[in-house]
């Protein structure tokens, strides 16, 4: 069954109402994002993919792919095989949500803006929507 936009959105809207002002301390602290810190999924994009069914296993894999500066790789350019059940404009809403969370925005304001009329980040061309 594929992960539709609709299963996403509804995932972040859960994840946002219940920690609206969450933010990842990774970032914040200079340190690279990760997905799984601790045995957990760390981050909203983490958390919204265990919600859907993916492993923490599999998050960890995440964490290995090659990223930039050390991290692990961004959700967009992930080729992990347990992402290829995700509609491409899944795939976006969730790098939009990442992208914003790691500049810093609490859980609640990310989700917010990737859906709101005028959004932060104008680069990503907004296929879930």
């Amino acid at each position: 069954m594929a992960i539709t936009v609709e299963r996403v959105r509804r995932a972040l809207e859960q994840l946002a109402a219940e920690r609206p002002d969450h933010r990842d301390p990774r970032p914040a602290q200079g340190q690279p994002p990760r997905y799984v810190t601790n045995g957990e999924p760390a981050c909203l994009v983490a958390h919204v993919l265990h919600r859907l069914g993916m492993s923490v296993g599999a998050l960890r894999e995440l964490d290995r792919e090659p990223g930039r500066f050390g991290a692990g790789v961004r959700i967009r350019d992930s080729r992990h095989p347990a992402l290829r059940v995700m509609s491409r404009p899944a795939l976006d809403l969730l790098a939009y949500v990442q992208f914003v969370q790691d500049a810093g925005f609490a859980w609640g304001a990310a989700v917010e803006d990737a859906f709101a009329e005028q959004h932060r980040y104008g680069r990503f061309t907004r296929t879930w929507v």
